[in-house]
């Protein structure tokens, strides 16, 4: 049977249409798939968080699953406003040793490759350079007024007004790393290089009596008399009468930093490590979510929430007292980041080398 001129014609648009119908559909399908892939791949075709953070690559072995949600807030890159006061140390930037707040608006940073401190009102919006004779590695502010800060060729400094001024008041022979006072303390602590530990205060500086050798690198004040010190695989205990020294109550391994709630309850961190303490004598493993990243410093805002941070931009928060840790912030940056201090729980402050400076603003 021939067809009719017009019936062809109107036979060949049904097929054109239905030609046309199905193709729209293969690309809808292959569209969707793309979708879907992106979602969980990254440029690299590594599996990724819905954060942008991978779950794993680099050496990392950053488990997706890694002890809860990360943080609905937002971080953001002040280093560009402190940049723009620091002195540059030579290297094209300045690296930033540690951060202290009184509140969620007024802090300091120290440098430890030049000779300043800066200092803000504003949460880091704009920033004013204070000066100290020596680059200084740590500073301890107890009130908007009164703090303490040092670092080079062990001296350290006190203020009155802010930081407008920054008095020596003695040193400690050796480069100071860390210092820290307890709460409503006068006086504080300090450590440092070649075993080096002393008290501080208004009336300046008292060594503590020498039991050890190595490099102290971090101190934890629980009283005006109780502080732990940490260094390499080292753990020193003063309770006011004397300095105790025990190396076997945490596995090997150098640490870092170390955090004490109170005389009891306390966290350290360091080579690939962080520890835990409910007694102040025992000190066990938490487990990380993350391999082959050293860890720098530890706080914490009270028993359940704190934070740990250290090289390649590692950020890791718990709320749980660290029986599980939650990797933030990956990707922000890649630079070793050294110190991290929280004013409260919706805003912090991290610092470290080649300029980095970033804030933490919650949604709360």
């Amino acid at each position: 049977m021939k067809l009719k001129k017009q019936q062809m014609i109107i036979i060949g648009v049904i097929v054109i249409a239905l030609i046309l119908v199905g193709s729209v559909a293969v690309v809808m399908m292959f569209n969707n798939d793309v979708a879907d892939n992106s979602n969980n791949n990254d440029d690299d075709g590594i599996p990724s968080d819905n954060n942008g953070g991978t779950n794993g690559g680099d050496g990392d072995d950053v488990d997706g699953d890694n002890g809860g949600s990360q943080l609905s807030g937002n971080w953001i890159n002040l280093s560009s406003n402190i940049n723009a006061v620091a002195t540059d140390c030579g290297f094209g930037y300045t690296d930033y040793s540690d951060v202290f707040f009184v509140d969620e608006n007024e802090g300091w940073v120290t440098s430890s490759c030049i000779a300043e401190i800066y200092h803000t009102t504003d949460g880091g919006e704009s920033w004013e350079m204070q000066t100290t004779q020596f680059p200084c590695n740590a500073i301890w502010m107890i009130s908007k007024n009164e703090g303490y800060a040092g670092g080079d060729n062990g001296r350290v400094y006190r203020t009155t007004d802010g930081g407008k001024n920054w008095n020596a008041i003695g040193g400690i022979g050796n480069t100071l790393s860390d210092i820290s006072f307890s709460s409503g303390a006068s006086t504080g602590f300090v450590c440092g290089q070649n075993s080096a530990y002393a008290k501080i205060g208004p009336e300046g500086v008292t060594m503590i009596e020498k039991i050890t050798n190595g490099d102290i690198g971090s101190v934890s004040a629980t009283g005006p008399d109780e502080a732990y010190f940490f260094g390499c695989s080292l753990m020193l205990h003063y309770n006011g009468s004397g300095m105790w020294a025990d190396q076997d109550r945490h596995s090997t391994g150098y640490i870092y930093a170390n955090f004490m709630l109170n005389s009891k309850q306390g966290w350290a961190a360091g080579a690939d490590i962080i520890i835990n303490t409910v007694d102040g004598e025992n000190w066990f493993p938490q487990t990380s979510p993350t391999t082959n990243r050293a860890m720098f410093d530890v706080f914490f805002l009270n028993e359940n929430e704190g934070w740990v941070i250290g090289e390649r931009g590692l950020i890791m928060h718990t709320t749980n007292g660290g029986t599980t840790w939650t990797v933030e912030a990956e990707g922000v940056t890649d630079n070793y980041l050294r110190a991290v201090h929280f004013p409260s729980s919706n805003v912090g402050y991290i610092c470290g080398n080649e300029g980095t400076l970033l804030k933490y603003v919650g949604e709360g």
